[in-house]
């Protein structure tokens, strides 16, 4: 039995199944963690991310954030950031990552970001229509920085731990096996696909889904010395959840799950600052829309709020049964850069596309087979092959894994299973946005999320190389907490 079996086991007899944390319920002085967050609504007028077509914010539903929890163990600093945004490229976080070594003294391999994936924050990442606009986006990586900054100067003597639950109702694979009645050539005009993203619901011709659901609800939970809540972390797979109204900004069932859990955590602290974060998982072949059912019409932010419920009153479960232990967690960082591949377009793919356009002429794309030839002359410009960014962050026993992807479910679900930490989250769109990241073998099934665009050019074997690079990171650092 390995060791992470081995707590896992120890904890199931010890708390009905939720694995316990690492760090003292009464707080040490040599571990001290602390909150920040900093607004980052939009104004009105700029693109909204998230879409094939353009849309422009109209209105502000509710406001977007980037929120921080800092942490410090010893004399060692590091930082989990989240941002209510749909994708973030790797050089507004390496700008934001530069502030924080500066303004902070965190190393840069101890400070993990992602974006939640809401598709109704600002474009910050050109993609399909929707272009950033340059002023928000030069001004991103300083309210990153401020976020953090904030945490750091309000570090406190704390305590963490953390657990797992599972919310399995609100995940289903997209991509489907359908007869083939319901496949539909690519936007190439090729008849490969084998699995079609977002069947039509309830249809008789749906076989199976082509992969997994992760239910997990992984939660880290930090309180103060008193024992009062200061902050909990966790991650879901879930894509996002939408149905706003039309041009509306906002951070989706990331938002609403970080108001409800900061409504029962202010509670119990006295009136003292708290705060609540959701992180994506590997979900970037996950909705929640059951697909084997009939479709059910909602209100706008009515299936937002329920989902943003369930999930929240897990993470409150699983905090409030946790175990924290009289030990003081270290905490450190790695990262490692892999190369990878681009699915690059032959010449005369890039003739034919630039043809189709010039015939298209001025306006807005409106067909998939326009939208996707104006992607390939894009992609021309790309480089053969690109870096990309992976990070470990571990905190005693607990350690996230950042890809800076829309990982498939599968990718997310090996990394834990293999992970030799007892509570590990997989964290996409982490550090960077390099596009989706499907596994080799559903590569070979074609669908949306394989379609090479902007958001999905690696080499179809770039999971491999990912696999490849993390495990090692974790077995290290593993090894070196011990």
């Amino acid at each position: 039995m390995n060791r992470r079996d081995f707590l896992r086991r120890m904890t199931v007899a010890g708390v009905g199944g939720i694995m316990v944390g690492t760090a003292g319920h009464a707080a040490s002085a040599s571990f001290r963690a602390g909150i920040g967050r900093r607004d980052i609504t939009p104004p009105m007028g700029v693109s909204l991310a998230g879409h094939t077509t353009d849309r422009k914010a109209r209105s502000v539903h509710d406001p977007l954030h980037a929120c921080c929890i800092a942490m410090e163990s010893g004399n060692t600093r590091a930082a989990v950031v989240t941002v209510d945004l749909c994708m973030v490229p790797r050089d507004v976080f390496d700008a934001a990552r530069r502030l924080v070594v500066e303004r902070c003294g965190i190393p840069p391999e101890h400070l993990m970001m992602s974006a939640t994936h809401t598709h109704t924050g600002p474009a910050v990442t050109p993609l399909f229509q929707s272009d950033p606009d340059p002023a928000y986006v030069a001004a991103l990586p300083g309210c990153i920085a401020d976020a953090v900054e904030q945490a750091v100067r309000a570090l406190e003597p704390a305590a963490f731990a953390f657990g797992s639950g599972t919310v399995p109702d609100e995940v289903f694979n997209r991509r489907w096996f359908v007869t083939p009645a319901l496949l539909r050539p690519d936007p190439f005009g090729n008849t490969v696909d084998r699995v079609r993203m977002n069947p039509p619901q309830g249809d008789r011709g749906l076989v199976c889904p082509a992969g997994p659901t992760d239910p997990e609800v992984v939660v880290w939970g930090f309180r103060r010395a008193d024992g009062s809540p200061l902050a909990l972390l966790a991650c879901y797979a879930l894509h996002y959840v939408g149905g706003v109204e039309d041009g509306a900004v906002s951070a989706d069932y990331f938002g609403r799950f970080r108001a409800m859990v900061e409504e029962t955590l202010a509670r119990e602290s006295g009136g003292r600052p708290v705060l609540a974060m959701l992180a994506n998982g590997a979900s970037g072949d996950i909705n929640n829309i059951n697909w084997p059912g009939q479709p059910v019409r909602y209100q706008p932010y009515e299936k937002m709020e329920s989902v943003a419920r369930k999930v929240a009153d897990e993470a409150l479960r699983v905090y409030g049964s946790a175990g924290w232990q009289e030990q003081v967690p270290r905490v450190r960082g790695r990262m490692v850069e892999i190369e990878a591949g681009v699915r690059l377009p032959r010449p005369d793919e890039v003739d034919r596309a630039r043809a189709m356009l010039a015939q298209v002429g001025e306006g807005p794309l409106k067909t998939w087979e326009e939208i996707y030839a104006r992607e390939t002359v894009l992609l021309a410009d790309y480089p053969g092959k690109v870096r990309v960014p992976l990070y470990v962050l571990g905190i005693g026993d607990a350690c996230a894994v950042g890809l800076p992807c829309e990982a498939f479910c599968r990718i997310g679900l090996t990394i834990k299973r293999a992970s030799p930490c007892a509570g590990t989250m997989v964290i996409g769109l982490a550090n960077g946005y390099y596009g989706y990241l499907p596994t080799t073998e559903q590569h070979l099934l074609g669908g949306y999320e394989t379609w090479r665009a902007r958001s999905s050019y690696l080499a179809p074997d770039t999971d491999e190389s990912v696999l490849r690079a993390v495990l090692p990171l974790l077995n290290d650092m593993a090894a070196d907490d011990h």
